[in-house]
């Protein structure tokens, strides 16, 4: 990831259809890759996420600043449009 920042490729996508479980500690790491990706002028996005995973999500309240989508079509076009 850091080498995609730092190569001049600010947009970054997690495929996070196989994680059944997220800790706090992981969601600070998706936070930070967030922060670094708008620093570099990009973002970041998820898609795939299960229900348990999604609800993490919405409880943490990280829904509200990283774009979370069903498919990588539908994440890269949240991606494009900054949303």
């Amino acid at each position: 990831m850091a080498s995609a920042l730092s190569g001049g490729n600010p947009r970054i996508l997690f495929d996070m259809g196989e994680v059944a479980f997220v800790s706090s500690a992981g969601l600070r790491v998706i936070l930070m890759a967030a922060k670094q990706a708008a620093a570099a002028k990009g973002g970041l996005a998820i898609f795939g996420l299960r229900s348990a995973v999604n609800e993490v999500f919405e409880i943490s309240g990280l829904h509200k600043f990283i774009p979370i989508a069903s498919d990588e079509t539908e994440a890269r076009s949240k991606l494009a449009k900054g949303k």
